[in-house]
């Protein structure tokens, strides 16, 4: 596979970046921490951000002997911050343009798990606006590596006799720590200058699958494809009739091909001609054009664009194609 991507003039050398998939334990000994996640029930647009900070503290104040540490991560254009924000500790750097946002927010997890480690505190209320590394952390064989490494770090401190916790905040809600480490993260949002910067394979995976699209989309706008037309980006999401005739049709449709329109390639006579408009008989020109076929294109309400017809209005298509007695010459 390695060969073949290096064959798209795909830089490899990322590969070298690819964080180490392994656990130095078994997961089921590490202790699964505790998640706060009481302020989910509060809905950042419709609760006044006082009524959400007030809550905040109420939890705050029910861990007093807890040092708060709050993290976040934010994505630019030029890269990816993160950072982790306690007292006058401040953590933060940068990583690959390439990297997730949620890449950014399990590292930045991951160095306030460190600084836990070098401090002398024995409680720690981690503070984070990301529900989806909390839920990540949850589970028991995690795919990402980062994840692994936190839960070998959350074993560390386990025996280390120090007590992790976790608390879900919104973002963007006044809290100040959580403020704060958004402005370190944004900050931090710039070109990394590290040479090697260990990452996720899922991150280098999205980023081949950019590549490899990029590739595809240019062979795509050379092409002579009548399908070219109607569909000029390969992202294209095709609807579907039911039924696997109806599949054929419409791919035959779609495809300019159809028995009636090109059966004179095989009987090797002329093309045919249209009788009412003397024309060249195209699924264009039956679709669109002919005005035969305009009172039956009104009753199935068919639109305007050829490229909304095929690629969407397939039932609509279907019925049409019947009602003009095409449906077994198509």
């Amino acid at each position: 596979m390695a060969e073949r991507i290096k064959e798209t003039n795909f830089n490899t050398d990322l590969f070298r970046s690819i964080i180490p998939c392994s656990s130095n334990s078994p997961p089921w000994t590490v202790p699964l921490p505790d998640f706060d996640t009481t302020l989910k029930i509060y809905q950042k647009m419709q609760t006044n951000h006082r009524e959400i900070y007030n809550r905040y503290q109420v939890i705050i104040e029910s861990h007093p002997n807890f040092k708060l540490i709050f993290t976040d991560a934010s994505k630019s254009s030029h890269g990816v911050g993160y950072a982790a924000v306690s007292d006058n500790r401040r953590i933060s750097s940068s990583l690959p343009q390439h990297c997730s946002v949620y890449t950014g927010e399990l590292t930045a997890i991951k160095e306030a798990l460190n600084l836990a480690r070098t401090t002398t505190d024995a409680n720690f209320l981690v503070v984070t606006d990301s529900l989806s590394a909390l839920e990540g952390m949850k589970q028991l064989y995690p795919r990402n590596c980062i994840l692994r490494g936190i839960k070998d770090m959350l074993r560390l401190l386990y025996n280390d006799k120090k007590r992790i916790k976790f608390l879900w905040v919104p973002s963007h809600t006044g809290i100040p720590g959580n403020e704060e480490a958004d402005k370190e993260a944004s900050r931090a949002a710039v070109p990394s200058s590290r040479s090697v910067i260990r990452t996720p394979y899922q991150d280098l995976k999205r980023l081949i699958k950019v590549h490899i699209t990029r590739l595809w989309q240019q062979k795509w706008n050379g092409s002579h494809s009548k399908l070219l037309a109607i569909a000029p980006d390969v992202s294209t999401r095709f609807t579907l009739p039911s039924g696997r005739r109806n599949q054929i049709i419409m791919s035959r449709l779609r495809i300019g091909h159809t028995l009636l329109t090109h059966k004179y390639i095989f009987e090797g006579t002329d093309a045919p001609v249209c009788s009412t408009c003397n024309q060249r008989l195209t699924v264009v020109h039956i679709l669109m054009e002919c005005p035969t076929y305009q009172n039956a294109r009104s009753l199935n309400h068919l639109s305007n664009d050829i490229s909304e017809v095929l690629l969407h209005q397939t039932d609509k298509l279907v019925k049409f194609i019947k009602d003009i007695d095409m449906y077994f010459n198509t």
